[in-house]
């Protein structure tokens, strides 16, 4: 990993100061020539509010320059030209946390060791930085100052194993040892050597010289021998960044986003974006170049696919030159308002990345009512190819159709047994990120119909009318009821019909048996299904004329132990008597015991008295007959 700085607060007045007022002038004319124009807003009302940007002060006119990130994209350490601090940034909280004072009137660039735990940063006074501050960041302390007799330091590069770091200068590159900071190789390549980058290999260093010379010079790292010179003619390059392909470099002059040949030194690619620009970062893709526009108060976005810059802008404080950067976790984008001399920037500008959040589900209670997903939008901005898109899926989320107008951060539906059964999400792009996406998919969630009543259905009997009885149930106005099945190898009970619309189960039962209905309910929003237990019961017997009735004795019926009067009135014997033949005498008690005493007084009195009752039975027929 190549970790490196460049010169951002002294840009101008070391241009100035390296050539003369005259030259740079000539060079900043020359450049004026072809400076694009601004982008115009559009008037336009914006259909949603997105939080595009937030400003966070570090003090007033301390000029915040450089930056590097942590590697969890939590804090940012900005440095303090005007001031010689390093400032600590949480991101998150969006506040200054800390400031760490660098001994020095004028810092610079800043460099972190792969660890974190080391800060390299050019400082010095007078509005240069030739000297390098080793800083503990633990402590926040200084621990060592490295001293060089250059007018200023454009740039420092840190080698992979952090023993050395490079830095460029007024007149010459040097490898310097990380520790001692003694110079362990130099080498002079021309005047102004602005930029400087480290091949991903590590086999070359580039270094970008802008006066006179105007040449791309590609050295060795370890020797700082020169390999070769690139001529790049009329090119006045500030930054230089690595991308995948190693034959091509990005880089900025002062009004354009160019890529240059590695190789030949080429000028493959150039595009204006804004003025006086000095410093430029990719997007992870490398499709997009951003960059800040002090003069304009923009951050703006170079297009690498169409080969034409985005009108889609950020909007930073207006001022002298900015300094930008990318948070390589979260995507968002910081810029620093550094200013130049005499006006001082106090703040930077978070630059909020593309994104949205996922809508939530909505409960929905009854048909007919609204709801209303919604989704919290940052970074996004309306227009210019940017926007918001609400959209629905009806097959469970395989194809999905835009929703014609719904373009705002919050969609309202009405519940209907359609939209209950859709998905909806959100879509987004916008140009200056050049991005787009879509959120996760949210739905309207509805509770369906409940079968509320518990317990066994109340017993029936056949050929008797059941009492109708309700099968309770909660649910939508279009709630209906179905017996769904009834388990009994006989079949269901027959006689008996619950109805759809009210859910009473009525009529007269036609067949006995222990029944189990399995009953449904639906709505719009779904069903419920609940079993029953139903017992039907065998109807009570009816004795009709003549005939028996269960448990009781008819006329002219004998009941054993009893002496039954027979059609003419006589008695009949009772068996078992004397008469018949029997060995034993029966006993009016039916005990077979001989009956003595008051007990045979008791016989014969009950004796008359079944005589008198047949008497009386038999005339009474008789009657009846007549």
């Amino acid at each position: 990993m190549t970790i490196s700085s460049r010169l951002r607060g002294g840009l101008s007045l070391a241009l100035a100061t390296t050539l003369s007022l005259g030259a740079f002038a000539g060079a900043t004319a020359a450049n004026a020539a072809d400076e694009p124009a601004m982008p115009v807003e559009t008037r336009a009302a914006a259909p949603f509010v997105a939080e595009l940007t937030t400003e966070i002060m570090i003090g007033d006119g301390v000029g915040p320059g450089a930056m590097e990130f942590s590697h969890d994209g939590r804090y940012a350490y900005v440095v303090g030209v005007a001031n010689g601090t390093l400032n600590v940034v949480d991101l998150e909280a969006k506040e200054l946390v800390r400031t760490i004072s660098l001994g020095s009137e004028y810092a610079d660039g800043v460099v972190l060791n792969a660890a974190q735990t080391l800060a390299y940063v050019q400082v010095g006074t007078s509005y240069f930085a030739p000297n390098v501050a080793v800083v503990d960041l633990a402590s926040g302390t200084v621990i060592a100052t490295h001293t060089f007799k250059h007018t200023y330091i454009n740039d420092l590069v840190l080698t992979p194993d952090e023993s050395s770091y490079y830095i460029t200068g007024s007149d010459d590159v040097m490898k310097v040892n990380a520790v001692t900071g003694e110079i362990e190789a130099k080498q002079t390549v021309g005047i102004n050597m602005h930029a400087m980058v480290l091949s991903a290999d590590n086999s070359k260093l580039f270094v970008k010289n802008n006066v006179y010379t105007q040449a791309l010079n590609v050295l060795d790292p370890a020797d700082l021998s020169i390999i070769s010179i690139l001529p790049t003619p009329g090119e006045d390059v500030h930054d230089l960044v690595l991308t995948s392909n190693p034959d091509v470099l990005y880089g900025v002059s002062f009004n354009a986003a160019i890529s240059m040949s590695t190789i030949t030194g080429e000028i493959l690619t150039k595009q204006g974006v804004g003025t006086l620009i000095s410093d430029i970062v990719l997007s992870p893709d490398e499709t997009r170049a951003y960059t800040a526009v002090g003069r304009w108060g923009m951050a703006m976005s170079a297009n690498f696919t169409t080969g034409v810059r985005s009108e889609s802008y950020r909007t930073i404080p207006t001022g002298g030159g900015s300094e930008i950067g990318l948070n390589p976790v979260t995507g968002d984008l910081l810029s620093a308002d550094t200013g130049y001399i005499g006006e001082r920037g106090s703040s930077v500008t978070l630059i909020n990345a593309a994104a949205v959040t996922d809508p939530e589900d909505q409960v929905a209670t009854t048909i007919g009512q609204d709801v209303t997903f919604s989704t919290i939008v940052e970074g996004i901005k309306p227009h210019y190819g940017g926007g918001l898109r609400w959209q629905a899926s009806t097959d469970g989320g395989t194809t999905w159709a835009e929703l014609e107008g719904q373009n705002r951060s919050e969609l309202t539906v009405e519940v209907t047994p359609e939209t209950v059964a859709a998905l909806y999400r959100v879509s987004f792009s916008d140009d200056f990120w050049g991005t787009s996406g879509v959120s996760e998919a949210a739905q309207i969630v509805v509770d369906g119909p409940k079968i509320t009543r518990e317990g066994d259905l109340p017993a029936g009997t056949v050929g008797t009318e059941y009492a109708p009885i309700v099968i309770d149930a909660a649910g939508q106005s279009d709630i209906a009821w179905s017996v769904d099945s009834v388990s009994r190898a006989a079949g269901g009970p027959a006689g008996l019909a619950l109805d759809p619309a009210t859910g009473t189960l009525s009529g007269t039962p036609a067949a006995a048996g222990d029944y189990v209905l399995t009953v449904t309910v639906t709505d719009s929003f779904g069903t419920d299904t609940k079993d029953f237990n139903l017992s039907i019961a065998e109807a009570a017997t009816v004795p009709g004329p003549g005939e028996e009735k269960p448990g009781t004795e008819q006329p002219g019926t004998e009941t054993p132990g009893t002496e039954t009067p027979g059609i003419d009135g006589s008695a009949k014997p009772l068996p078992g008597d004397q008469t018949d033949g029997g060995s034993a005498p029966h006993t009016a008690d039916g005990s077979g015991l001989a009956v003595t005493g008051n007990n045979a007084a008791t016989a014969l009195f009950g004796s008359v008295l079944l005589l008198l009752a047949g008497g009386l039975l038999l005339s009474g027929r008789v009657a009846r007959r007549q």
